[in-house]
């Protein structure tokens, strides 16, 4: 009986094979032609309606006239373009490769604000001065004065300040050389000795003094013999003495410019008087008489030093102010401190050279004396 079942069951396989082999040429074409046109609009895109149960296959589209421009319009039936683009067609892209973008630059800063009259004259001080030291460490002296006092002028320069006093001190240093050497410069005058001639005669002819003609010339104080035919050197100058009571400072002025600058003491409880006054006196070894009272120089109780200037006042200050005077100390430390009993005190060597350069009252023109707070 294995014969009665072995047909049948040949005859089902072969029809089952058959129908396997028509499905597999059904799908063989239309997937082999999708891949060679690449009618695919998309990586793995489906079949119509595969995995889509119920979906009709769409229409076919009509073909669509392409337009000559990017989005420009179809042409008319007589040829011309209408729409949008008749009026304003879209420019070709140019072949050309895109220009490389430059680097954006910003803009410079605004400068900064330019610095005011007042710094610019400082700076401009403090040069001079760097440059005055230099001169005066390569002995130019009349160099480095004339720089101190060019910075002293500018405008932005406040008296007593820090450019200022250094510019004072440069000009003292150059003086004080001048005041004690027969070192050259535009106030020394030239004196031939005649005969007969003796350094108090001299003096008093060219109004100045012996002490003064002794520091210029290097001449021995205790030898005053001098020969005919020599020269000596004055200094021919006019001088005037200001008095800063709050900077503790007495400014020998030559002229109009500054030419020598000493420290101070002055009164206690605001005692040194304001005004104007004139040198009236001049004493060495000076005694101190208060009322009622003589101390003679030298004494412990006798504060005022080596040399007495004395004062009177004129123009409009006070007449009743007498008593006063600029004078040496035997106690350093007091000065820059208010510590006398009115007057003006000097170091004793301060006072003795500033002391041998004011002229003999009465000789000419007096010195005048300010003093201000």
């Amino acid at each position: 009986m294995y014969w009665y079942y072995k047909y049948p069951l040949i005859a089902v396989l072969l029809l089952l094979g058959v129908g396997i082999c028509y499905t597999i040429w059904r799908s063989l074409p239309a997937t082999l032609t999708e891949k060679v046109t690449g009618t695919l609009t998309e990586p793995f895109a489906k079949a119509p309606g595969e995995g889509d149960p119920g979906a009709a296959c769409p229409p076919e589209a009509e073909p669509q006239p392409v337009a000559p421009f990017p989005g420009g319009a179809a042409p008319g039936a007589d040829g011309t373009e209408e729409g949008p683009a008749a009026a304003d067609p879209q420019p070709v892209p140019s072949q050309e490769p895109d220009p490389i973008p430059t680097a954006v630059v910003p803009p410079p800063p605004p400068p900064p604000p330019e610095p005011g009259a007042a710094a610019l004259d400082l700076h401009e001080a403090a040069r001079l001065l760097d440059t005055g030291e230099s001169q005066f460490a390569k002995a130019n002296y009349l160099a480095a004065r004339e720089l101190g006092w060019k910075a002293m002028a500018l405008p932005g320069v406040v008296e007593f300040d820090r450019i200022w006093g250094a510019a004072a001190d440069l000009v003292n240093r150059v003086n004080a050389l001048f005041m004690a050497s027969d070192t050259a410069n535009p106030e020394r005058k030239a004196y031939t000795v005649q005969s007969g001639d003796s350094l108090s005669r001299i003096a008093t002819s060219l109004n100045v003094t012996v002490g003064a003609l002794q520091r210029l010339n290097d001449l021995d104080p205790t030898n005053p013999v001098i020969y005919p035919g020599s020269v000596l050197y004055v200094l021919d100058t006019r001088w005037s003495i200001r008095v800063v009571k709050s900077k503790y400072v007495l400014l020998l002025r030559h002229g109009e410019r500054l030419y020598r600058v000493y420290r101070v003491g002055i009164g206690r409880e605001n005692r040194t008087p304001v005004g104007v006054f004139d040198i009236s006196s001049k004493v060495i070894h000076p005694a101190w008489t208060p009322p009622g009272k003589s101390y003679p120089y030298g004494d412990p109780e006798n504060p005022l030093g080596s040399h007495w200037l004395g004062l009177t006042p004129v123009d409009d200050t006070d007449p009743s102010l007498r008593g006063y005077g600029i004078h040496g100390t035997w106690e350093p430390d007091t000065i820059g401190t208010a510590a006398s009993q009115g007057c003006v005190r000097l170091l004793n060597d301060d006072i003795a050279e500033l002391f041998d350069f004011i002229p003999e009252p009465g000789r000419g023109p007096s010195v005048r004396v300010t003093i201000e707070d």
